[in-house]
């Protein structure tokens, strides 16, 4: 800290006259810039004796902080969001820590991981260059992916074996607090937060209780997210961190906190949630599977026909078993799939489906009662990009995703090899909620949600930073001498020395 002390009065000799422009020229907005400005100050310092702090409130951040809350520093300047500022934070701690200015050695993560992230940016670049960019697109690909990134390289820098709990206990408790969100949302019928949005955002469309109400369905609740999928895949990417962050627990508080999060998942009304949280419980856990599969069989399909002979006849059954959504979607993916033909193989850019897609609403027929100018995204990871960056930025975004959740698999079969049980566990509780993110992908477009696609990143970091630390950032697989060379998928160093 010493050393670092000259650069701070720099930078607060700086700000000082920065503070006193904004004063002269905002008024009351220059106090508020001031004032934060002031918190800055007293937190970056801190954030290099507590790190870890930093962290925990960047995963706070992402997942409690409203979707629209935002401010503009200056006139001419973007808005910044409120979870964005933690980001930024992380981004001058890190060159603070280990530029020329720290001490620290900065390590890229995972050689494959990175070229993959290249490749996709490039693929994604092309058609925004051939095509009218979405009023939205380069902001949505900076919070998702660059800013994804970005914190995927930190926390994989900044992850050691003291802290890797805590992280995952912060991602619990985050997790629960937004579960209990989601249920006293359904219970009071009302979300301020999200009535709020509606007057400051104007690509913000909230389906109200009572426009739910008008067509007697279910309403699904949006807790502080953009759309309620991404409040339900966030919810099922947290409950591995729940479990096991209270698995030694007293029973009471144990299954409590897990019926909490699973009761917000149901609640929360995203099926396609509901079938990613299943498949990746099943895979990621198929070592158990016989052993917990037939009791919790019964009691899925016990606690099932108890709920439907209750409330059979409640818009929340009713809407399980219509059809209807299912038969609109298979309309837009074949419209999206005439898309990705006619604009093979670089695609139509960034979040341009919504501004594309009428143009090839009638090469399908429509199904009856659809309003084809409500369809804004092809509810589909796969088909999005295809249409959106391309095959080739198709190709780059799945082997990036495939590869992250790949190099972890590997991992927790290596640890569990060598009879390292705590980081097995570790690393299969981030496992499961890389896989609920990408299945979740197979019914909403995950990957032009911030939030979720930010803490699949963190996670992603979290799980390659646990090998770092145990030695074994390149796992030694049967049959494989611990002594071969480099291969892909081994971290990369700044400094160019080998492991």
């Amino acid at each position: 800290m010493k050393s670092q002390n000259p650069f701070f009065l720099l930078i607060t000799v700086v700000l000082a006259g920065l503070y006193c422009l904004a004063l002269y020229a905002l008024g009351l907005s220059g106090i508020a810039l001031v004032v934060a400005a002031m918190a800055f100050i007293v937190v970056l310092p801190l954030s290099f004796r507590h790190p870890t702090v930093l962290l925990g409130l960047t995963i706070a951040s992402i997942g409690l902080c409203p979707f629209f809350l935002r401010a503009r520093i200056m006139p001419g300047l973007p808005m910044i969001y409120a979870d964005d500022a933690f980001v930024l934070c992380n981004i001058l701690y890190v060159f603070l820590a280990y530029g020329p200015f720290g001490k620290k050695k900065f390590r890229l993560g995972s050689m494959t991981l990175f070229i993959l992230f290249i490749l996709f940016v490039i693929a994604a670049v092309v058609p925004l260059l051939t095509e009218p960019a979405a009023k939205t697109a380069f902001r949505n690909f900076t919070e998702t992916f660059l800013f994804g990134f970005l914190l995927y390289i930190i926390f994989y820098n900044e992850v050691d074996e003291k802290n890797i709990d805590p992280l995952m206990r912060w991602v619990a408790a985050t997790t629960l607090i937004l579960a209990a969100m989601v249920c006293i949302e359904v219970i009071i019928q009302n979300n301020p937060l999200t009535r709020m949005a509606q007057k400051v955002m104007e690509d913000f469309v909230y389906l109200s209780p009572e426009k739910y109400k008008f067509l007697d369905s279910y309403y699904r609740p949006y807790a502080i997210f953009f759309h309620p999928s991404e409040a339900g895949t966030f919810l099922a990417m947290g409950l591995p961190f729940v479990f096991y962050s209270v698995r030694n627990n007293r029973p009471c508080i144990k299954y409590a906190a897990m019926a909490l999060v699973v009761i917000g998942v149901i609640l929360n009304y995203t099926r396609g949630v509901w079938v990613a949280l299943t498949l990746a419980l099943l895979v990621c856990n198929r070592k158990h599977l016989r052993r917990m599969l037939p009791a919790a069989v019964a009691i899925v399909i016990l606690l099932w026909g108890l709920s439907y002979l209750t409330m059979g006849n409640t818009p929340f059954f009713r809407r399980i078993l219509d059809p209807t959504n299912f038969y609109n979607r298979l309309y837009y993916w074949k419209v999206g799939l005439n898309m990705f033909v006619t604009y093979f193989p670089f695609g139509i850019g960034h979040m341009n489906f919504k501004y594309r897609y009428l143009e090839f609403a009638d090469t399908v027929p429509t199904p009856p009662g659809l309003d084809v100018k409500q369809i804004f995204v092809a509810d589909n990871i796969f088909l999005t990009t295809l249409v959106e960056h391309g095959f080739l930025g198709f190709l780059a975004q799945m082997l990036l995703f495939g590869a992250a959740i790949w190099l972890t698999a590997r991992l927790v079969a290596s640890f569990r090899r060598r009879g390292d049980a705590d980081n097995a566990m570790r690393l299969n509780t981030l496992l499961q909620a890389m896989v609920v993110y990408l299945l979740a992908g197979c019914f909403a477009d995950v990957q032009l949600f911030a939030k979720v696609t930010k803490l699949f990143f963190i996670t992603t970091g979290m799980a390659l930073a646990i090998a770092k630390c145990a030695g074994n950032a390149r796992p030694v697989l049967r049959g494989q001498a611990p002594t071969s060379p480099p291969k892909l998928g081994e971290p990369l160093r700044s400094d160019g020395e080998e492991p």
